[in-house]
């Protein structure tokens, strides 16, 4: 390449730089890039491929062409000049039908010039023009597409840095968004439905399940919470052994799965009714050594270090939520307990003792009022005191069991109303 570069490609080469800091969408920005290269080079044909490295295969970003010439939406390796760079990594020069296998039958004459697009030693994609014959591509041109292909690349990676930014802000966001209803939300399956409802909205996965190990059974997992199209697909709480299935090996084996081709995992199990997956992602919700249940995402594409390290944190956190709710309700049996325990004691030192005394003072009724019917009628005076008194205890001890709003547990309204109506029988009846 020569050392001076014509005076008219600088303009338009400066204003796609300036196109690329505005930071439109990539594919808005590569058929500006196209559009210009086939204007300088005065191409009949263009394309301009993304490298896919999770399917290795090019992918059409963008098509120019003044003939009718069809552009496939994937090249694997061999397969038209995306494929020859992608097997060689180096760029093409020649007549089109000389590749070992042309795609494009109508351009087969074309003279065409291949040049992958890289950055540092990365591939990222490829850029083709043609020209038909007799014009051949000068020293001019092949330079300008060279330069071209150099903007390209810093396109690419501009919007592929951008991207990744945008994803880990996501995840921050969504952790940040967890770590603050763990305390303000209370009920830890409201709780769990907001992260699986909000772990599919931000993150864009298809099919999301938290499954809890059963407390009856911890071979067993519960999965009743369920974000995007299971939520809507699956009306029902399934039970699942860890034995069993991808997110049971997670729940086993207490670490990380991370699966990008189910259809070569034995392991993987699709609820029926659904459309399979094609990667699943299950990460163990640990407390320590214990395993309390799994973050479980599937979707279409394939899952990376980024998505694994977010539901790791994610999953952490949602460990402290589960054991602080676990402790809450151990506190509140606790609490429970101990007010059963005070009423006890208060029923046996008082009502106990109350009771005691009338069955005593009964027992002497006959004799005193044999000896003294004004005796008698003492001693069955202070009995029926010492019953309006057990009574008026019993009914505080009522009054202590029942919940604030007593209209709303009418049982225990009704507890009370008999307990009142049966004193005032035996009041009566002494």
């Amino acid at each position: 390449m020569s050392d001076t570069i014509p005076s008219a490609t600088l303009g338009p080469l400066a204003a796609l730089l300036a196109e690329i800091e505005q930071a439109p969408p990539l594919r808005q920005l590569l058929e500006q890039i196209l559009d210009a290269a086939c204007r300088m080079a005065h191409a009949d044909t263009g394309i301009i491929g993304v490298y896919d490295a999770d399917t290795d295969v090019m992918r059409t970003a963008t098509v120019h062409h003044s003939v009718q010439a069809q552009a496939a939406p994937v090249y694997a390796r061999g397969e038209g000049i995306g494929g020859h760079i992608l097997a060689t990594g180096v760029r093409y020069m020649g007549r089109y039908g000389d590749l070992p296998d042309p795609r494009a039958k109508v351009i087969l004459d074309h003279q065409a010039l291949g040049l992958p697009i890289r950055w540092q030693d990365r591939l990222l994609g490829y850029f083709a023009v043609s020209v038909a014959p007799p014009r051949q591509f000068r020293s001019t041109q092949i330079e300008t597409l060279e330069l071209i292909a150099r903007v390209a690349a810093i396109a690419i990676e501009h919007s592929r840095r951008q991207d990744e930014e945008r994803r880990r802000s996501s995840r921050f966001e969504l952790i940040a968004r967890i770590a603050a209803d763990i305390h303000r939300e209370p009920d830890c399956d409201a709780l769990l439905q907001r992260a699986a409802d909000a772990i599919h909205r931000v993150l864009k996965f298809e099919n999301v399940d938290i499954p809890l190990i059963d407390p009856s059974d911890p071979n067993t997992l519960v999965v009743r919470i369920r974000g995007g199209s299971y939520k809507r697909k699956i009306q029902k709480v399934d039970y699942l052994p860890i034995s069993g299935g991808i997110m049971g090996a997670a729940a086993r084996e207490g670490r990380t799965q991370l699966v990008n081709d189910v259809r070569n995992d034995p392991r993987y199990l699709c609820p029926p009714g659904v459309k399979a997956a094609r990667a699943e992602l299950a990460v163990p919700i640990c407390l320590g050594e214990r395993v309390l249940g799994v973050v479980n995402v599937e979707g279409d594409r394939p899952f990376d270090d980024l998505d694994r390290r977010s539901l790791e944190v994610i999953a952490d956190y949602l460990a402290v939520a589960l054991d602080n709710s676990q402790l809450s309700g151990k506190a509140s049996e606790a609490a429970v307990l101990a007010e059963r325990q005070r009423l006890a004691r208060e029923l046996h030192d008082n009502v106990t003792q109350i009771l005691s005394s009338m069955s005593l003072l009964s027992q002497t009724l006959g004799a005193a009022w044999q000896r003294s019917p004004a005796e008698g009628e003492r001693r069955v005076a202070r009995l029926q005191q010492l019953a309006q008194t057990a009574f008026a205890e019993m009914r505080m001890l009522l009054r202590q069991l029942a919940p604030p709003d007593s209209a709303s547990h009418p049982s225990i309204s009704r507890q009370g109303r008999s307990f009142v109506g049966l004193e005032n029988l035996r009041t009566q009846a002494l």
